[in-house]
Order: C-alpha cells, then sequence, then structure tokens
C-alpha cells in the first residue's frame, strides 16, 4: 500500500471589491480535489497539460478551501494566480507534528 499526500489550499480575497475573471493553474490536474464550500468553477485543462480552475468572480471577504489527495503521484503546484484585477499573493503555510 503506498503512501497517501494531502494538501488544503485556502483561496481568500482579502479585498474591498471583488476579483473578477479568476484563474488557479497547478502545473498538472490534481488527481483528487474538491472544494469547501461547494462553488461553481470551470476546470479547464489546457498547454503542456496544466490544469485550471476558472472562477467568474470571487466576493470581498469570501473565502473557500481546495482540498487535493494523492496516492502514489506528488500533488501539483500551483503554476499561477491571476485575475481581471491583479496577480494572487500567495502564502506558503506549513504545519508538523
Amino acid at each position: 500500500m503506498g503512501l497517501a499526500e494531502t494538501a488544503s489550499l485556502w483561496v481568500k480575497n482579502g479585498g474591498r471589491e471583488a476579483a473578477t475573471d479568476v484563474e488557479l493553474t497547478f502545473n498538472y490536474r490534481p488527481q483528487f480535489y474538491n472544494l469547501w464550500p461547494a462553488r461553481h468553477f470551470e476546470p479547464v485543462t489546457g498547454i503542456a497539460n496544466r490544469h485550471t480552475l476558472q472562477f467568474s468572480s470571487i466576493a470581498p471577504r469570501e473565502e473557500f478551501h481546495i482540498e487535493m489527495i494523492s496516492s502514489g503521484q506528488k500533488l501539483p503546484e500551483i503554476d499561477s494566480f491571476p485575475s481581471k484585477e491583479g496577480i494572487a499573493k500567495l502564502t506558503a503555510m506549513h504545519f508538523s507534528e
């Protein structure tokens, strides 16, 4: 039995205005992923097998989580996270026992 790898991505619009035409692109498609709370998005696989989650908008102060799990495969990394208003700021958080 192989090891499972997990990750949680917390997405939050900390601004005072909606972020529109948001695209969260991974370097490849996660094996399994869910969004909590559930919300609408469009998954798109593009050039060089990049996998993008497209959101029409993220409201001010809105947040959601993307939970990923993989069995026997490394989890993908975020390749880019732009919106019509600009590039998202990524903050890494690590928890260990």
